[in-house]
């Protein structure tokens, strides 16, 4: 399974800041994480198992 980046951060990305904000504790924190995760998400070129696998 493999989204495009948009496609995922469309349904990961409120999840992955709240993540992020929770250790962060800053919006600007967070907002890096964030870019930071989805980032790695779109040069990795690795396709996951299911959709369970993909938000972990």
């Amino acid at each position: 399974m493999r989204l495009s980046v948009e496609e995922a951060f469309q349904r990961y990305g409120d999840r992955v800041f709240s993540a992020a904000f929770s250790i962060c504790q800053t919006k600007e924190d967070a907002d890096d994480a964030v870019q930071d995760t989805f980032l790695k998400y779109y040069t990795r070129n690795e396709d996951y198992i299911d959709e369970t696998h993909l938000k972990a």
